[in-house]
């Protein structure tokens, strides 16, 4: 457990790098100043507006989603896809009551699951 939050962190600080280094080549986002949970907004919406019990999204349908490409931890490293509240981007899908369940790098898709008794916040 401890092990994962050390890498969970790890994963938040190199999603930042990336980030920082995008914008120094010119290929960056002009909001990049937002907070991270707000640029993950338009993930969060979509699980907020989802009524299946069940989604499988591949990687590419993820960043269709958020309108950017994941950063590379995200096909590299299952933890990034854990479902821990400390990860910026495990906060859209918790928060409205959905755990991923299954992640397959190979073929770029995690699915989730909404908890029976889930409380959308």
């Amino acid at each position: 457990m401890q092990y994962e939050k050390v890498i969970l962190g790890m994963l938040d600080r190199i999603a930042a790098l990336e980030e920082r280094v995008s914008v120094l080549e010119g290929s960056g986002n002009e909001k990049s100043s937002r907070t991270k949970l707000s640029k993950f907004e338009n993930l969060s919406a979509f699980f907020a507006e989802m009524k299946r019990d069940n989604i499988t999204l591949s990687f590419s349908e993820i960043e269709r989603i958020l309108g950017f490409p994941l950063s590379p931890s995200a096909r590299e490293v299952k933890q990034y896809w854990s479902n821990s509240d400390s990860h910026s981007i495990a906060q859209c899908w918790l928060k409205y009551g959905y755990k991923t369940y299954a992640v397959d790098l190979a073929k770029e898709t995690v699915s989730f699951r909404k908890l029976r008794n889930a409380v959308s916040l």
